[in-house]
This record gives structure tokens, C-alpha cells and sequence, in this order.
């Protein structure tokens, strides 16, 4: 781990990781030093690693905390016989953790709604790179200000919390008025959130997934 932390510690993923977790609630976990290296993946005089780490699997490895998907063509029975010999064998521990409060700063941070992800909630936001005419990355292109605009949201980023991040591609022009870029983009952002799910972008949202499923490769 250590050598793949010194490959990317200065990459721009990593970097903007480690100011989102300089800027949110110091009580997360997630606040603290993410990667491995000889100090953190070594012996302490007061503990053992291998002890340590031994503690941590008999405490969280618990199926409470745990959702298991299969994927396959196969009949169903073989499916349930495939899933109870490689999950069965997992205990429920019953084992808590206690809610934390993100508070991220350099990102959007959004709630674990992972529960309703049939609702495509965090798909719907990809909105905001499409190209479609009116929409938010049609006018930076047509302004000269950016070539393309990516929005995503991942939800499990913390455990009980996400991220909503967006990437703005700027041209020159569009750095130097870096400011009223990030302007428009709040703007459109609240005129989102003013409208509401548009059920025609909704409806291709799902037409497109459909379309992924029954012809995934």
C-alpha cells in the first residue's frame, strides 16, 4: 500500500480527497489519514497490528452491515444455491456504529440514499453534463468557457454519507472567469431544484438504462 500511496499522492483524485477530508467533521473517521504506510501499517509499543486488526474483523464483519448481489444468467434456484454457500457462513454480530455527522466542505455532501436506488435519484443529476440545447454545458460550450461539464454522486463515500461532485473542463477564457462559472453553476443547480424531476429526462434516463441491461456485454 505504501507504494501505491507514493504513485498517487500528488494526483489531482487524491489531492481532492485529502481536502475533503481536512474540511469535514473531525469526528468522522473519514477526516482521518486515509492511506497505508510503514507508520500506519506497522507494530505500536501499545499494540500489535495483526491484534488490531483481528478486533476490527470480530467486531464489523457482521451481515447487518452487508447487502450481497448476484449477477447471471443462470436459473434462480442455482442462483440461491450459489448465494448461501459463499454468504452463509457470515454472522450477524448485531454490530453498531453510531451516526456521524459529515460536514464536507470542499464537496457537496449528500446523505446515504442508497436505500432508494431504484429511484435513480443520483442518475438524474448527469443532467448537468448534458449537451442538449438550454442546458447548463450547451451554454459553457457555446460561451467558450468550457468544453464539457461531468456531475456523479456516489453515496457510500463515508459509510453514512456521499458526495456530489462536479468537473468543470474550462477553456482559457473560461478560468480566467472561473467565478462566474461557478455561478451559473449554482444558479443552475437552484433552477434544478426549483423545478423538480422533469418527467421527459426522467423517462430517457430509464429508457437509456433499460436499453445498458438487456444488452450488457
Amino acid at each position: 500500500m505504501n507504494a501505491e500511496l507514493t504513485l498517487v499522492c500528488t494526483s489531482d483524485v487524491l489531492r481532492m480527497a485529502q481536502i475533503r477530508s481536512g474540511t469535514m467533521n473531525p469526528a468522522h473517521l473519514a477526516s482521518h489519514f486515509l492511506g497505508g504506510n510503514p507508520d500506519t501499517l506497522s507494530d505500536k509499543p501499545d499494540s500489535k497490528l495483526h491484534d488490531v486488526l483481528q478486533h476490527f474483523y470480530k467486531r464489523y464483519y457482521s451481515d447487518n452491515f452487508m447487502a450481497a448481489i448476484i449477477y447471471s444468467n443462470q436459473p434462480l434456484p442455482d442462483m440461491a444455491k450459489l448465494s448461501a454457500y459463499a454468504f452463509d457462513h457470515i454472522t450477524n454480530h448485531r454490530a453498531l456504529v453510531s451516526p456521524i455527522i459529515v460536514l464536507a466542505a470542499a464537496a457537496l455532501p449528500i446523505a446515504n440514499n442508497s436505500a432508494a436506488f431504484r429511484s435513480k435519484i443520483d442518475t438524474y443529476i448527469n443532467l448537468i453534463g448534458n449537451c442538449s440545447p438550454g442546458i447548463l454545458a450547451d451554454w459553457l460550450q457555446k460561451e467558450e468557457l468550457a468544453a464539457s461539464i461531468d456531475a456523479g454522486a456516489d453515496p457510500m463515500v463515508n459509510r453514512n454519507g456521499g458526495v456530489f461532485a462536479i468537473a468543470a473542463f474550462l477553456s482559457d477564457k473560461g478560468y480566467a472567469q472561473r467565478d462566474q462559472v461557478m455561478a451559473t453553476i449554482f444558479s443552475y443547480l437552484s433552477l434544478l431544484r426549483h423545478q423538480g424531476i422533469q418527467g421527459h429526462y426522467f423517462d430517457e434516463i430509464a429508457h437509456v438504462l433499460g436499453q445498458d441491461f438487456c444488452f450488457r456485454r
